[in-house]
């Protein structure tokens, strides 16, 4: 079914949310039991403890199938100088070179950080198979992320593997110790789809920015995404897609439970947003920051 996903939370390593099936119809904000994701109805208390002890990882993960090809997809995600025009919370974008050859192919560094990758991804499973191939280019970028009078920035290095992958590493700054953003793109199940796969690892500098973003990082999420969708759309004037049958265990999942809605409510379920994109920490960061002001 197309705009199906699939995603998982964990942070610090332990899982806290289970693999969920999301729709429009039947959307609930993630929560978790620890201190830095707090249970829903005191999430400021904990935030409070969370921001006393030392951030901890978080890891997100995601797979959703959409109605453009690999290729389509590759180029809106590598296009940063756009992301002011579309994604959420961002102020500015600047690449500071075009995309230049890597002539010797991927760097040993970038390398080790994909072999961690838990979840065996497509676009990184092109990549790590010729990781010396001159088909890899690169660029730096600096993103103005704000809200209201607040703004900071950070720069990041983004590579890419048309039309396999594109990968964004951000370098140490006032929000971020670290930050690694993944998307794969594969063929799906029918001419001019794909399956994205999102991975996104970061860890905040500030205990408080970590405590506080456990109210905000799933709309954020949600936002940035359906930005990314919405800007393919855009570029490829394609129209919004109705629901269809895919062939996996996603898409037998997502059918399970637009069955049991339309039984219960008499409604069409259509697909939901995910909850990830090149940026979406960053954004999340920049709620974090003025809500704590």
């Amino acid at each position: 079914m197309f705009g199906t996903s699939a995603s998982a939370l964990r942070v610090g390593g332990a899982s806290t949310a289970a693999v969920g099936l999301r729709s429009a119809a039947l959307a609930q904000p993630l929560h978790a039991s620890g201190a830095v994701l707090a249970v829903a109805s005191r999430p400021f208390i904990a935030s409070a403890a969370a921001a006393l002890t030392k951030p901890k990882p978080v890891e997100y993960s995601e797979r959703k199938l959409l109605k453009f090809s690999p290729t389509q997809l590759c180029d809106v995600v590598a296009n940063v100088n756009e992301y002011a025009r579309f994604v959420p919370y961002c102020t500015r974008a600047t690449m500071h070179t075009p995309y230049q050859p890597l002539p010797t192919g991927l760097p040993a560094p970038l390398i080790a950080k994909l072999r961690t990758v838990p979840k065996p991804l497509p676009g990184v499973t092109a990549a790590l198979r010729t990781p010396t191939s001159a088909d890899f280019t690169a660029m730096s970028a600096t993103l103005g992320v704000g809200f209201g009078q607040l703004s900071e920035s950070y720069t990041s290095r983004v590579t890419q593997l048309t039309p396999h992958l594109v990968v964004a590493e951000a370098q140490p700054s006032a929000l971020f110790t670290d930050l690694l953003h993944v998307w794969s793109f594969a063929p799906g199940p029918v001419p001019n789809s794909t399956w994205v796969d999102i991975y996104l690892k970061f860890t905040f500098r500030s205990g408080l920015h970590a405590g506080v973003a456990a109210v905000f990082f799933d709309q954020v999420n949600r936002q940035t995404i359906q930005a990314f969708e919405e800007r393919a759309r855009i570029v490829y004037a394609a129209p919004r897609t109705t629901p269809v049958a895919a062939s996996t265990g996603v898409a037998t999942a997502a059918k399970a439970a637009a069955v049991t809605a339309a039984a219960a409510a008499k409604a069409k379920v259509t697909a939901a947003p995910a909850r990830a994109g090149v940026g979406a920490a960053a954004a999340a960061a920049r709620a974090v920051t003025a809500a704590s002001k």
